[in-house]
């Protein structure tokens, strides 16, 4: 399913993001993705062993929003493409080459 790639993500009138739901991307919503500037408090609460595999998204994110770490975002429209799997990668490079 199409949608489980991505996290959703809510963002109020004024940029900060109120929610993220992993897997939880609805048809149509905004999905989490880009950039991200970190301040360095938001991962030296982290206590993962450093064999442990560990997501931005899925572990460090969602326990720093619900510490009260203030998180924001800007929506783009534009189009979006993951590239983070062979066939949508290969999609990307017929999609920009003008």
């Amino acid at each position: 399913n199409e949608k489980d790639r991505y996290m959703g993500v809510d963002i109020s009138q004024r940029g900060r993001i109120i929610s993220l739901q992993s897997s939880a991307a609805q048809l149509g919503g905004l999905a989490n993705g880009g950039v991200y500037l970190v301040h360095p408090r938001t991962l030296s609460g982290a206590r993962y062993n450093s064999k442990d595999k560990v997501s931005l998204e899925n572990d460090i994110f969602p326990v720093a929003l619900a510490k009260g770490q203030r998180f924001f975002g800007v929506e783009f429209s534009s189009v979006f493409i993951d590239i983070g799997v062979p066939s949508d990668y290969s999609r990307a490079e017929r999609l920009l080459v003008p």
